[in-house]
């Protein structure tokens, strides 16, 4: 299959008289009017800044009640001290998620001792602190 492909991109490469030129040989040459290299580093850079990704985090509660979602808040973080908890407002509701997770495998492994205590636990993503 891959030798199809690179055996018909020859093929049009060769008898197209476009305004990019390719080389097929040990590298791929690209003449480009577009600075691809200056992109591909100003991408790399803002990737560099930011700490957030998409992942996942589970979702504890949403309430539209704030006083019931900063006590659940607090027995949230006596029952599991050591992860982070997050509380969203999206009017009208409230919503308290825990966790920075990078893969769903992650995310359910933990939801395992957390629904013991808030049953109505689940999964969402979002985006997630990696540092």
């Amino acid at each position: 299959m891959k030798y199809l492909i690179v055996a018909l991109f020859t093929f049009f490469s060769v008898f197209s008289n476009a305004q990019n030129s390719i080389s097929i040989s040990d590298k791929v040459i690209l003449n480009s009017s577009v600075d691809l290299e200056r992109t591909i580093d100003l991408h790399k850079q803002k990737n560099g800044q930011t700490d957030d990704v998409a992942g996942y985090r589970i979702q504890i509660t949403s309430n539209n009640d704030r006083t019931k979602i900063y006590n659940l808040r607090s027995a949230v973080y006596q029952q599991f001290p050591d992860i982070k908890n997050y509380l969203k407002y999206e009017q009208p509701y409230y919503r308290l998620r825990i966790g920075d997770f990078k893969s769903r495998l992650e995310a359910r492994k933990y939801l395992e001792k957390v629904i013991q205590y808030f049953p109505s636990a689940f999964i969402v993503t979002d985006e997630v602190k990696v540092r």
